[in-house]
């Protein structure tokens, strides 16, 4: 995976660390939504079976490769909260809202 250094200090946030590698890669290679910003990026979407069909958002740069972020979301965008992932007692994860949207 091809990353950017902003990628490498947030992936240790509580909201981003339990974001596995294979999801990134499965939501990059088969989106279940697509949209490109108007900087030229690329927002995908998918849903992941392995944590309750939570929504996972990976911005792609440019090129369709360097991954600048990743964010969790608990709904697709537009339908409802748009709360990130978070980690609770015993390690289970639990939605946080941090009252920023993605």
């Amino acid at each position: 995976m091809k990353t950017t250094q902003y990628f490498l200090y947030t992936r240790n946030r509580p909201d981003r660390i339990l974001i596995k590698d294979e999801w990134i890669l499965r939501v990059i290679q088969l989106p279940e939504r697509e949209q490109i910003q108007s900087d030229g990026r690329i927002r995908r979407w998918g849903k992941i079976a392995e944590n309750d069909w939570r929504v996972l958002r990976v911005v792609l740069l440019e090129d369709g490769e360097t991954i600048p972020g990743v964010w969790p979301l608990t709904s697709w965008p537009g339908e409802g909260r748009r709360d990130k992932w978070g980690v609770g007692p015993m390690g289970k994860s639990v939605a946080m809202n941090d009252g920023v949207g993605p």
